[in-house]
This record gives structure tokens, C-alpha cells and sequence, in this order.
């Protein structure tokens, strides 16, 4: 039905290489933090997008963020209150 395989986690197609820092995140989320940084203008900041968090998709990952090299900061987001979520 589809092509491809399935990725742990989801690159930022719009995200710089240069980037500062990079925010984690799982779900619909990704969208609200895509329209906010969209909306502000920067791209300094990369989104990436856990679509499996159990196992966690380490491999995956390191191939990720090897990406954005100059990142100093690294965030995660959610949707849940404190400790309710990921």
C-alpha cells in the first residue's frame, strides 16, 4: 500500500542545518510548533517528530540529529501536563 519503511523519528524537512537548538516532540504537536515557528520567522530552531517512542529508536536518532551539528540546545515538547505524557 505504501513505499518506503517506517521512521522512528521524523526529520524537519524546513529546518537549517546550522540550526541552535532542536526541539523533540511526539504527535499532532509537531504541527502547532511548526505554524508557531512559521509565524515567528525562524529557522534557527529544528522539529523533530517521534512517531515511536517504545523501543526507543536510538539508532535512528543519532542519524537525526547528526544533521544539525552547530545545536547546543536540545528541548523536548508535549501536549500533557508535567509527567503526564512521554
Amino acid at each position: 500500500m505504501a513505499q518506503g519503511t517506517f521512521r522512528g523519528v521524523l526529520e524537519d524537512p524546513e529546518a537549517d542545518a546550522a540550526a541552535a537548538g532542536v526541539v523533540f516532540c511526539s504527535g499532532k504537536i509537531f504541527y502547532d510548533l511548526l505554524q508557531r515557528r512559521r509565524d515567528l520567522g525562524r529557522a534557527d530552531v529544528a522539529i523533530l517528530r517521534f512517531e515511536q517512542l517504545y523501543p526507543f529508536p536510538q539508532s535512528q536518532l543519532r542519524m537525526v540529529v547528526k544533521r544539525f551539528k552547530q545545536a547546543q540546545k536540545f528541548f523536548w515538547s508535549q501536549e500533557e501536563p508535567e509527567n503526564m505524557g512521554a
